[in-house]
């Protein structure tokens, strides 16, 4: 009678079982941490399509959700930017019409001083970025979009006190050198062209930011110079010069305040295009938890029951592997 030793096929046997439940428990111990299968095949039971979609939908969610983010943030600070120009302008337009009031002598000097201030506030927010772009600078991208004041204010103090002596002469260089291809052009605008309008996920186009050469700047701009500069105007036309420049001042703001509402618009059609992708992302994410999704109670159990099991698997191997062939033989 031949006798063959159980050892090798009990090895084998114990040795399989092992790695199928050391296998399972890594398993369970990874969706207890998660809180999905391991094995997506499985627990989509031949859908994978439908998970796939899920996941491709929640791969293009993310980049365009940081976009939204990016231009929201930019569309917000540019907003504020313009309020901000706005309220300095009125108020300078404000203290210049004391000018020409007999009882208050030093009303031109205070004007000019005040203008002076906004200019340089102006000059600045139009240099306003947000993530490293200037808000205002079109397609430069980075880099200040207008002259610092020093620079600016040399420039336009320059053509008011080159211009002959009468004030329709003065205003008539500050028209030429304000308008478009003017010098405004070359010694103040320091970007490029206007971006084209961004374009949504959806499909929808919000309008893009204004340049800092847009018309309504240009006459800000021009209308607090000719504040800024009132004592170069003759004394029996300085009322009037300024009259005129807060008219100037006062059409821009209302401009302005279009620009603003434009931003606004914007801002709502990016609010309501997060609010979409939210919700495709709440579907997405909704799908994959059902496909995937374990149940932390259901799984702790089974991590448990595995544990228990390995461990009894381990005793009995231990056992098994201290047996000789004279144990089988007795």
């Amino acid at each position: 009678m031949i006798l063959t030793s159980p050892d090798s096929l009990q090895s084998s046997t114990l040795f399989r079982l092992t790695q199928n439940l050391r296998g399972r428990l890594d398993n369970a111990t990874v969706e207890l941490a998660t809180g999905r299968a391991v094995d997506s095949t499985k627990a989509a039971r031949g859908d994978n399509a439908t998970l796939l979609r899920a996941q491709r939908t929640l791969d293009s969610i993310d980049p365009e959700r940081g976009r939204l983010t990016v231009l929201s943030g930019r569309y917000l600070v540019a907003a504020s930017a313009l309020r901000s120009i706005n309220e300095v302008a009125g108020q300078t337009a404000l203290t210049a019409q004391a000018v020409g009031d007999l009882t208050n002598k030093d009303a031109d000097v205070i004007a000019a001083s005040e203008a002076f201030t906004a200019i340089g506030s102006v000059l600045a927010t139009l240099n306003t970025s947000f993530g490293g772009r200037s808000l205002f600078a079109g397609d430069a991208g980075v880099g200040a979009a207008v002259a610092d004041l020093s620079t600016f204010y040399a420039w336009a103090e320059g053509v008011v006190s080159s211009a002959p002596a009468a004030a329709a002469d003065k205003l008539a260089a500050l028209d030429t050198e304000f308008a478009v291809t003017g010098g405004f052009d070359t010694n103040a605008y320091l970007a490029g062209a206007q971006l084209t309008d961004p374009q949504l996920a959806g499909g929808q186009t919000i309008g893009t930011l204004p340049t800092a050469d847009d018309e309504a700047f240009r006459d800000l701009l021009k209308g607090l110079v000719m504040v800024a500069t009132n004592e170069l105007v003759d004394p029996a036309e300085r009322s009037q010069w300024v009259l005129d420049a807060t008219v100037i001042i006062q059409s821009a703001r209302d401009r302005i305040t279009t620009e603003e509402a434009s931003i606004g618009l914007a801002q709502n059609t990016l609010d309501r295009e997060a609010d979409r992708l939210s919700r495709e992302l709440f579907d997405a994410e909704s799908t994959i938890e059902r496909i995937l999704g374990r149940d932390p109670f259901e799984v702790a159990t089974e991590t448990q029951s595995l544990e228990v099991r390995l461990q009894a698997l381990y005793t009995v191997t231990a056992r098994t592997s201290s047996l000789r062939l004279t144990n089988f033989l007795r």
